[in-house]
């Protein structure tokens, strides 16, 4: 009989395991004439590989959520993102662009007021969605129409909630609803149940610019898909009094369930009592989408920090569009160098958006300036250029061999599309 007197840790499979095991055992002068299948000795045998076979199944797991490229559960992925200061995209609202036209009314005052969040309805199949307008909106008489006309307004879809905490030791920050937009998130600070002083905080992405006084909140996503608000602690901004109450107002979408509403009705409050209010659409309703994938962070949060949040390269423009612009779907940037011709200080970015051919002039400019002015070099001017598409139109011919096939011309065609 074979004298082996180590074990052989290389295999992860359970009959395996316990046959090592068993090979071990025999190996031994106590046990070398033992049946170990027909005693007692086999069900020890069982619990030792089956106690063996759950180590290693457990390690293997957990080394793998390890690491950003084999982990698999959503709450490791982002946390190891979070190292590397990269913070997933939450759900995003569709919005749509509208002019408003207030006609006709029994009175006719000198100004009219649209009130914020004012319900303007749409169907989809069969299904109705609900946009809203995020401020109040005043807009003068015209004195040549008679009407009222409000140009560019934007409708967000959603449900806009409130929901509010009292600062205190310990308390975490939570917004309780899955499928917020956190581009909508407004946070306000009140002094104390009794104030009537609110405070606007901002949203900061950086502990660089904030100092014991910017009134600035970091946001970052929890367990659920849900997301906690974090405020400074008096040396990297500025720390809440206990006692103040926080109030987060934000919007819960259907995300892309709601992108191509064209027609809009406006469902709100009575503007003039008698009048009759057009929504007119200029851009249909767009951009909606989940929040961000397990793959995009994988593919985005190691070039995110690559760039260190600064747009100096080609591909550090091209991660940062990737991780604030969700409707990306394909970009490619040059210098103004490789142009033609050659635009000196200058940096071309082309994007292709997800649900259109090109984006709109108001994207453009929103991509601009809250994307990349404030991390591109000073002197260098970013500039966002529509794709071109070349469209091929092919024709087709197929040939086929008669003796390879029982299919007749006719019905070839129908499998080839001719």
């Amino acid at each position: 009989m074979a004298n082996n007197k180590k074990i052989n840790v290389t295999e992860l499979d359970f009959d395996n395991i316990k046959q090592n095991l068993k090979d071990f055992l025999s190996g031994q002068s106590e046990f070398q004439d033992y049946n170990f299948e027909g005693s007692a000795m086999s069900v020890l045998l069982d619990v030792l590989a089956y106690n063996t076979h759950y180590n290693a199944l457990y390690n293997n797991m957990a080394i793998n959520e390890m690491f950003l490229d084999s982990a698999r559960k959503r709450n490791n992925i982002v946390s190891l993102a979070k190292m590397l200061g990269y913070t997933p995209r939450s759900a995003r609202a569709a919005r749509a662009i509208v002019n408003l036209v207030v006609s006709g009314g029994t009175s006719a005052p000198s100004n009219i007021t649209i009130p914020a969040f004012s319900p303007f309805t749409t169907l989809i199949d069969g299904t109705q969605y609900t946009f809203y307008n995020t401020g109040s909106i005043t807009v003068n008489r015209s004195t040549t129409t008679g009407t009222y006309v409000v140009s560019d307004v934007e409708l967000i879809e959603g449900t806009p909630l409130n929901f509010k905490y009292t600062a205190a030791e310990g308390i975490r920050y939570i917004i309780p609803n899955a499928n917020v937009d956190i581009d909508t998130l407004r946070v306000r600070v009140q002094q104390s149940a009794t104030s009537s002083v609110y405070e606007a905080w901002t949203r900061s992405d950086s502990v660089v610019t904030a100092s014991s006084t910017t009134k600035a909140y970091w946001v970052k996503e929890i367990d659920d898909g849900l997301y906690e608000i974090n405020f400074g602690d008096g040396l990297v901004g500025r720390a809440l009094d206990n006692g103040n109450i926080v109030h987060l107002d934000y919007f819960v979408t259907n995300m892309g369930a709601a992108n191509g509403a064209s027609q809009f009705t406006y469902n709100g409050p009575t503007i003039l009592s008698g009048a009759n209010v057009a929504v007119v659409t200029t851009m249909a309703a767009a951009n909606g989408d989940d929040k961000e994938s397990n793959d995009s962070i994988r593919f985005n949060a190691p070039k995110f920090y690559a760039a260190q949040n600064r747009a100096v390269t080609p591909d550090d423009y091209k991660a940062l569009i990737y991780a604030n612009v969700p409707e990306a779907y394909s970009v490619s940037v040059w210098g103004g160098e490789d142009n033609n011709p050659p635009v000196y200080g200058k940096t071309y970015v082309c994007i292709k958006p997800k649900n259109a051919s090109k984006l709109t002039t108001v994207e453009k400019a929103n991509i601009i300036s809250t994307v990349l002015t404030q991390r591109n070099v000073v002197s260098v001017i970013p500039e966002i250029v529509d794709p071109e598409y070349i469209n091929i139109a092919l024709e087709v011919n197929v040939y086929y061999n008669e003796q390879e096939t029982t299919k007749t011309a006719s019905e070839m065609a129908i499998v080839t599309g001719k």
